[in-house]
């Protein structure tokens, strides 16, 4: 070792400056083992042997991995299996632009890549949530969102609207009393938390999607076939496949959403259903549900709550 080392106090390498020293190897690969211990001591003023250098060149792709804020944690403790660790960091990061990565989907992947690294005498280990915890710490890998929004609900006034609300329910039974609502069905979109090792651009979400009715009464006795609108009369998909054993009803229209009419459609049908009884039908208050639709031979009350509350 270079003279000028001798007589220094050893002090152990934070894993910043590992990281700093692999990016240097890197960015110099033509330097040798000793060349790097006298960097490090010309830039850190630290003493380190031989051996730690060749150790952390080693573990580059786990140094240069790290995230910022940990750069000041001494001791990196070493993975049991390193191989198959660098294996799945390498899957990560080729993947976690186009997928969305979960923890299970991580232990999945780690389970699989234990069989095929070692196929003969497979170790007996578990990938559980402290592995993971441990593993996402050791290679800086964190929960990242891609995209969100927020909003606020005006509250103004709600109390005395509630009341309303509760006036007219107490005229039925619970048996007669039944919520329709529609959801968005955005069957390509991905979710919007990822693991990560960094903060990764949002990418142009698919948002095909399917409208989906939902209804039923609230004791739960009665939930009703579901009806599904989406953009083709007749998907491909559906090809010699009978709807009618799917229990469900399919509509179509250019954008998938429930129209007046869809809605109307809707309403005489569950009509047909209830002849006899008196029934609640609580729906949103949207232009697509008419609060008056004529002919109905049930005794039928259409009620039409803000969003806001329902």
């Amino acid at each position: 070792m270079a003279s000028h080392l001798k007589g220094v106090k050893k002090t152990t390498m934070t894993d910043e400056i590992r990281r700093a020293l692999c990016k240097h190897n890197k960015d110099n690969p033509s330097l040798t083992q000793k060349q790097l211990q006298e960097w490090v001591h010309s830039n850190y003023g630290l003493q380190v042997s031989q051996a730690t250098i060749s150790n952390t060149v080693k573990r580059s792709l786990e140094y240069l991995s790290l995230a910022p804020e940990r750069g000041d944690v001494k001791r990196h403790k070493p993975a049991k299996f390193p191989d198959l660790e660098k294996s799945l960091y390498e899957w990560i990061l080729q993947y976690q632009e186009h997928v969305n990565m979960t923890g299970e989907l991580i232990i999945e992947k780690a389970k699989k890549l234990m069989k095929d690294i070692y196929p003969v005498d497979t170790p007996d280990f578990t990938f559980s949530i402290g592995w993971l915890g441990k593993f996402k710490a050791r290679y800086g890998i964190k929960n990242f969102r891609r995209f969100g929004e927020s909003g606020s609900v005006e509250m103004e006034g709600m109390e005395d609207k509630l009341k309303s609300i509760r006036d007219k329910v107490d005229q039925f039974e619970m048996k007669d009393i039944f919520n329709m609502d529609e959801t968005g069905l955005f069957f390509r979109l991905q979710p919007d938390h990822s693991l990560a090792t960094m903060q990764l651009e949002g990418k142009k979400q698919d948002k095909e999607r399917l409208t989906v009715a939902i209804c039923c009464n609230e004791d739960g006795s009665e939930k009703l076939p579901l009806w599904i609108i989406g953009k083709y009369a007749k998907p491909r998909c559906f090809k010699n496949v009978n709807l009618n054993s799917l229990n469900c009803e399919y509509r179509a229209n250019k954008r998938a959403w429930m129209t007046g009419v869809l809605f109307e459609e809707y309403v005489r049908q569950l009509d047909k259903k209830m002849v006899g009884r008196k029934i609640l039908l609580i729906v949103d208050n949207c232009p697509a549900h008419p609060k008056i639709i004529e002919g109905l031979r049930t005794a039928f009350v259409i009620v039409n709550f803000d969003q806001q509350i329902t």
